[in-house]
């Protein structure tokens, strides 16, 4: 710094700007960076002693998953919203994750199984919101159903004697 045409200026460090981890998982590197500036007038200066860039190990991530299942793939920063066979609309709030097995596009997670299916191969949702697998056969209120392709509830029989005893 030149400082024959009065004083030199008194530097200091800015904060440091910290940036976002290299990886999602296990671990990584994030830069810290700074800059040595004046204090009157936020100028560069020279005179700061120390480093302007600082590389440092990440290691508060989770641990990434070793392999995803069949039709998934592993997705970094994914928005979670509950999206499977037994909620194919979603939650209304949904959840930020740093790592985790996706399922493909064009297929669900089957919660019950825990695999990534198609669509059509979802199970079923009965009227009062139950889930049925495909091909399950279940009764309610005096009928047998049974769950088809699709998510197509078919009803296959009745259970319950409707016909109506006389009074005397």
């Amino acid at each position: 710094m030149d400082c024959i045409r009065g004083p030199c200026p008194y530097c200091s460090w800015t904060n440091f700007t910290v940036f976002p981890c290299s990886a999602s998982c296990n671990t990584g590197f994030r830069l810290r960076t700074r800059q040595c500036l004046t204090d009157d007038d936020n100028k560069p200066c020279g005179t700061c002693s120390g480093s302007d860039v600082i590389s440092e190990l990440c290691t508060e991530l989770p641990a990434c998953p070793d392999s995803c299942p069949i039709n998934s793939h592993i997705e970094r920063n994914y928005t979670d919203c509950g999206v499977t066979c037994q909620n194919r609309a979603g939650n209304s709030t949904c959840t930020v994750r740093s790592v985790r097995c996706v399922c493909d596009a064009g297929y669900f997670l089957d919660s019950i199984g825990g695999q990534c299916i198609r669509e059509c191969d979802c199970g079923c949702l009965d009227s009062t919101s139950g889930y049925h697998q495909l091909n399950q056969v279940w009764n309610e209120t005096c009928s047998t159903y049974i769950c088809n392709s699709g998510g197509v509830i078919q009803m296959i029989g009745t259970i319950c004697n409707t016909s109506v005893i006389p009074t005397p």
